[in-house]
Order: structure tokens, then C-alpha cells, then sequence
């Protein structure tokens, strides 16, 4: 049988089955939450400020400006973030899970990528049970350029590895985020971000 791009001629178009591999769950985070987020953030990198907030000792990332969360954070938009958590552990997959279970913030912090050479290179959290990567701001041609299809997959987007690589399995999976997006996964799944192409020149914003 020979092959190629085009489908067979008695093509059936399969029911698509998923579940295998690391669970991803996003949401969207409330504009009135982005902006306290962006206000803390903003705060806690000021140069008078830090000093006392810097994290990138304590990260693998190859990001200048990396920083702890500061108070500016209302117990209101503390509350939807740890909820999330809760929505993650309580969804239908999760049934097993025992229901009297406490969980905490173990850290929290933003990356602030303002050169397009900085990067995240893959790693996991293995201290902790889940970890999240949520979205403040991103470069108004974003979007554009990792469209791009000699752009898609590189650098800027959240790069999901799990897996070996072999024939007839996807081991990679790469999110495009909006501002406000929310993702939450195992801590323990490989993930990374390449560093953004030279056409992107403006700020991109996360918190993890």
C-alpha cells in the first residue's frame, strides 16, 4: 500500500480517544484578578523592591527578572487561584482522591521575559503535587508570529513534554496562551519555554 499526504479513497474519519498522559486543565482568569496580578507584579520588580522579592536563585529558568509574590494580593484573588487547585483535584478523573485533602501554595512567582534570548529549559517541580503557569501579559504581535508556520511550537509558547519519542506517539504538545489563561498540570510533567523569535520585542508575563 502506498502513502501519502492525501487520505484513502474509503477514508473514515476515526472517533478521536484521548486520556492517556498528564492531565492539562486551563481556565480563564477574571480581568479584575489579571490586574491585581499585574499591579503586584509590577511592584515587587521595582528596583527599590527587588532585592527583597528576587527568586531567580531558587529557579532554573534563564530569565533576568523572576520574583516571589508580594502582599498586593486581595484574600479575594488568592481564593480563585487556590480554587482552581480544587477544581483540578475534584473533577470527575479524580474520584479516588481522598476529599479531606489540604493543599497550599508551596511558592509562587512571576517571570518577567523582556529579551527575547531568555528562556526556560525543560524542567519539572518535583516538591510539589501540581504546578500552574498563568498568563499577565503578553507582546501585541504574539499570537502573529507564533503562528507563523516556520514559528509554531518555539520559542514563547508553554512547551508540555511527556513521554519518549517514537513512532505513532506525540511526546510534545505546545500552548499558545491569551492574557488571562490559566493552566494547571502534574508538577511532575516535563515542561518548558523556548526563547521567543527576534520579531517578538515586547514583554512576556507569566506567574508560575
Amino acid at each position: 500500500m502506498k502513502l501519502s499526504h492525501e487520505p484513502p479513497k474509503n477514508f473514515i474519519k476515526p472517533n478521536q480517544i484521548m486520556g492517556l498522559g498528564p492531565r492539562i486543565l486551563g481556565w480563564t482568569i477574571p480581568e479584575k484578578f489579571v490586574n491585581e496580578l499585574n499591579k503586584d507584579c509590577e511592584n515587587v520588580t521595582k528596583p527599590e523592591n527587588f532585592e527583597e522579592h528576587d527568586f531567580s536563585k531558587s529557579l532554573i529558568g534563564q530569565i533576568e527578572i523572576q520574583a516571589g509574590f508580594g502582599d498586593g494580593l486581595s484574600s479575594e484573588c488568592d481564593q480563585w487561584l487556590l480554587d482552581r487547585f480544587g477544581d483540578y483535584l475534584y473533577t470527575d478523573e479524580s474520584k479516588n482522591m481522598p476529599k479531606s485533602l489540604a493543599y497550599i501554595f508551596d511558592g509562587r512567582w512571576y517571570n518577567r521575559t523582556m529579551k527575547s534570548k531568555e528562556y526556560n529549559p525543560e524542567h519539572i517541580h518535583p516538591n510539589a503535587l501540581l504546578t500552574s503557569v498563568g498568563y499577565l501579559k503578553l507582546p501585541s504581535n504574539f499570537k502573529e508570529e507564533l503562528s507563523k508556520p516556520q514559528k509554531k511550537g518555539i520559542g514563547g509558547g508553554l512547551d508540555i513534554i511527556y513521554g519518549e519519542k517514537s513512532p505513532f506517539v506525540t511526546n510534545r504538545l505546545t500552548l499558545i496562551p491569551d492574557v488571562g489563561t490559566f493552566f494547571i498540570f502534574p508538577a511532575t510533567t516535563r515542561h518548558a519555554v523556548y526563547p521567543m523569535p527576534d520579531t517578538i520585542t515586547e514583554e512576556r508575563r507569566s506567574f508560575s
